[in-house]
């Protein structure tokens, strides 16, 4: 009976995710033993060692044809465990190589996920690592459309390599990656919630408002310490849309235009762009005021009229007026220099008017600057996500037979089931096989009894945690 309920198991999961192979190459980059991961990172619960990889899988490009994306795939080194899978998604790039795949800073993150017990797949995006093409900045649907093929990578290689995965999946991304993971969280429930639950969602300093609150950043005449961004978000859109301007000449000054176009053709990165922008405006305008790059009637017909070609494609690639399911924070500091609060702020409250019950804007520290925030956001996520990893990090054996020094019966149950010589005060959990909690109490040392007449006919597993040690078994329900 062990023996086929293991098989089914293992079947069904098998069965859920066999949507066609979307992993292309794999190429082993290296790894990192526990106590490496330990002494480096001793601020986090590591649990494992990984070994990373770089990938290529198949992703459609801006116009929907077939096109290749690269990614960096992450895993535990102890394939005696299930685990969930986690979505991280990059900040901005400087340059098409400052990517996760290239096992440079951006791959730290991810690599540090891994460690916690996740199958952590991190995407270059579309345009960068090796994928081709111009990378359409800050679009959200391919940056969503990256990360679900990224997922799908991700359990084929798992499926490949004797790596176990449970249902959950986790998302999490900071400044752009915020952007992008909560396209990607709005694509797998809107769209997707078959393939894909979304057991919680991180979005870290995110621009959830393009047409709003960074709109009226890039055009308030402020000074702003990257105005590159807003040259890379107007040459996106006119890549995915084609319509902003029929000539570059129509909408930046002579003077910028020989760098843009470089910029554009490849030949010079994001941060030489922005080193240039900066000295030229602070040098001609005495500060670098983002839309001063830009003729003033291209930036007049912007403001004035709401159907510019511009304006419609920002409110195209809004992502926060939406309901979520899964239970999302929106961290954020409000002195953010880069992304404004108002960002994750805002999108809590539409939100939560769209019917969303478990979404909060966390302000992590209300004094820092971009770069100051990632830490800060990082440790939120990490300990949000802890609290919603139930079924995950456990022994294959574990999670099918236990030996329990005390009573659990009876098994079926029906509207309650008894627990009998617990062996000390703490905690049950009750969670199904997509990893969802969907009981929990605590327990006392002694007898108890336990009401279970809301849950609904199924498999759980129980999940018992106590002063004395942890404990999991499993049960099924039939009321």
């Amino acid at each position: 009976m062990k023996k086929f309920f293991t098989t089914s198991l293992v079947f069904c999961f098998a069965t859920i995710f066999s949507f066609g192979q979307t992993l292309l190459t794999s190429q082993y980059l290296g790894s990192r033993s526990k106590s490496q991961m330990s002494s480096q990172y001793f601020i986090f619960p590591v649990i494992t060692g990984v070994k990373y990889y770089k990938i290529t899988y198949e992703t459609p490009d801006v116009q929907g044809n077939n096109s290749i994306a690269s990614g960096l795939l992450v895993v535990p080194d102890d394939t005696t465990k299930i685990y969930p899978t986690l979505c991280y998604q990059h900040g901005t790039s400087g340059s098409t190589q400052d990517v996760p795949s290239a096992v440079n800073a951006e791959s730290e993150l991810p690599i540090i996920l891994a460690s916690l017990g996740y199958i952590t797949i991190a995407p270059d995006y579309l345009g960068l690592g090796s994928s081709p093409g111009f990378h359409p900045y800050v679009h959200a649907k391919t940056e969503a459309s990256v990360g679900l093929d990224g997922l799908r990578a991700a359990r084929d290689f798992s499926l490949e390599n004797n790596l176990h995965f449970n249902q959950q999946v986790f998302l999490s991304g900071y400044s752009q990656g915020g952007h992008a993971s909560m396209a990607l969280h709005q694509s797998l429930e809107m769209e997707h919630s078959d393939e894909f639950q979304v057991t919680a969602a991180s979005h870290m300093s995110g621009p959830y408002s393009i047409s709003g609150v960074m709109r009226d950043l890039l055009l308030s005449g402020q000074p702003y310490g990257n105005p590159a961004y807003l040259v890379n978000t107007l040459f996106s859109y006119q890549y995915v849309y084609g319509n902003l301007y029929n000539d570059i000449s129509e909408a930046v000054k002579p003077q910028y235009i020989s760098k843009t176009e470089d910029f554009f053709a490849g030949t010079i990165s994001l941060i030489e762009l922005n080193d240039f922008l900066l000295s030229e405006l602070t040098a001609t305008e005495g500060a670098s005021i983002p839309k001063l790059i830009f003729n003033d009637d291209f930036v007049a017909s912007i403001e004035s009229d709401p159907n510019h070609p511009v304006n419609i494609a920002m409110r195209d690639n809004d992502n926060f007026d939406w309901k979520a399911t899964a239970p999302t924070r929106l961290y954020y500091c409000t002195a953010d220099d880069q992304v404004p609060y108002l960002n994750s702020t805002t999108a809590e409250t539409a939100m939560m008017a769209a019917g969303s019950v478990n979404v909060d804007a966390v302000d992590v520290n209300p004094n820092a600057d971009h770069f100051g925030c990632v830490t800060p956001a990082l440790f939120n996520t990490i300990f949000f996500f802890q609290t919603l990893q139930s079924v995950t990090n456990l022994p294959i054996s574990s999670v099918f037979e236990q030996q329990l020094p005390f009573e659990v019966y009876p098994n079926p149950a029906s509207d309650r089931v008894y627990v009998k010589n617990f062996p000390s005060n703490g905690e049950l959990r009750f969670v199904d096989l997509q990893g969802k909690v969907k009981l929990k109490r605590a327990i006392a040392a002694g007898d108890n009894e336990v009401m279970t007449a809301d849950l609904q006919d199924g498999l759980y597993f129980m999940d018992f945690k106590s002063e004395t040690g942890d404990f999991r078994s499993k049960v099924i329900v039939r009321n």
